[in-house]
């Protein structure tokens, strides 16, 4: 925390993703540790959601902001429906304990049609955009982003 505090960053627009593996290699530690980053205004999001412990009952142990639905679900959301179940039942659980949900790789439409749906509140994936270095960003986001929206 004296790093972030001596930074000045806004703590508002900070969220550390912790993958749901690890928060339960030692689950009395990292519940304490997630709390003090919760108590001082950092959010905090579940990594990888589905592909580990996916414990329902740690879900209320941990100071969790946001649940990230592993891309591993998203590979064939749009033709298998038990996965498609799954991961509506995921959304509306993470949703009713007051979550917000984002759903990894989303790399075509249909996927992530599906999602929306099923109310997720947020997407990311191949289909927004490949990785790009970070003196390219300015110029997608004008690309992509700026224009579309001025239209």
């Amino acid at each position: 925390m004296k790093v972030i505090n001596e930074s000045g960053v806004n703590k508002d627009l900070l969220e550390f993703e912790i993958t749901e593996s690890a928060i339960m290699i030692n689950p009395e530690e990292s519940q304490a540790i997630l709390a003090k980053f919760s108590d001082n205004g950092i959010r905090i999001a579940i990594d990888d959601f589905g592909t580990g412990y996916s414990s329902l009952s740690y879900l209320s142990r941990f100071p969790i902001h946001t649940i990230k639905i592993d891309k591993s679900f998203m590979k064939d959301i749009t033709t298998n429906q038990s996965t498609q179940r799954i991961v509506k039942s995921a959304i509306a659980l993470a949703k009713e304990l007051g979550y917000q949900v984002l759903a990894e790789g989303i790399e075509e439409k249909e996927a992530l049609d599906i999602v929306k749906e099923y109310q997720c509140d947020f997407a990311q994936g191949f289909y927004f955009s490949r990785p790009i270095k970070s003196e390219d960003t300015l110029s997608w986001y004008e690309e992509n982003i700026k224009e579309k929206s001025s239209r």
